[in-house]
């Protein structure tokens, strides 16, 4: 099952504390529509590794070999939901499974 992932900018490892969200892809069709999209790469994604942010900005799901793939993720690895944030993320997946 995907991975749903909220990261800081900043180097590796101020993400190491993060613990991501488990969300099928059904649900990340249902709950984010049709949010923009960008495939990153095989590698866990860093953003302004010398600028860091002490908070969560960035909304990326990871695609791993036994998950399988779908029509909006393709092929193995990151993909960056471009202009939605964690917050927003947490909320739609927050109602799509019913919670407030």
């Amino acid at each position: 099952m995907p991975t749903l992932w909220y990261l800081k900018d900043g180097p590796e490892s101020d993400n190491r504390d993060r613990v991501g969200i488990q969300v099928s892809f059904v649900e990340l069709r249902k709950a984010f529509g049709s949010h923009t999209l960008k495939f990153t790469g095989k590698n866990k994604p860093q953003f302004n590794v010398n600028e860091p942010f002490p908070y969560p900005e960035r909304v990326v799901i990871e695609v791993k070999e036994g998950d399988g793939t779908d029509s909006r993720f393709p092929q193995t690895g990151f993909y960056l939901f471009l202009e939605l944030s964690p917050e927003q993320a947490q909320q739609l997946l927050d109602g799509h499974r019913g919670k407030k």
